[in-house]
């Protein structure tokens, strides 16, 4: 009875043994895997910890850049209206021109450093005159 039991016992022990390093090695191999898919993958953006956009969020806010014949033709629109209407602020200007906001802003500032308008006062108090 003594031999039936050591015989049973190194059965099992070694069914044991097979089905551990059989598990040891599969666990083994899905690690490295995924190790060499971490190691593979672009490394993530720092962020400041806001959330992110979306997608569509993202592709609209694409910067559009002006050509010096789009850039021309708002100053030139710019210094038409102030001509005709002399001593407003710049947001007056902004809103009657309409548009794009940004582009209005650079032709004012392009024109006071040509000199091509009279300015009176500072800041948002500054008002234009040809």
């Amino acid at each position: 009875m003594a031999n039936f039991k050591d015989t049973l016992h190194s059965i099992l022990q070694r069914h044991i043994d097979a089905a551990v390093s059989e598990s040891v090695a599969a666990y083994r191999r899905s690690l490295s895997a995924g190790l060499d898919g971490i190691a593979a993958a672009k490394p993530a953006a720092k962020s400041n910890g806001a959330p992110h956009a979306p997608a569509a969020t993202r592709a609209r806010r694409k910067r559009r850049y002006r050509s010096s014949t789009d850039i021309a033709v708002t100053i030139d629109k710019v210094l038409t209206f102030i001509t005709s209407h002399p001593g407003l602020r710049s947001e007056e200007i902004f809103k009657a021109i309409g548009g794009n906001k940004a582009g209005v802003k650079d032709a004012l500032a392009r024109l006071r450093a040509l000199k091509g308008v009279k300015t009176r006062g500072a800041k948002r108090a500054m008002t234009y005159s040809a």
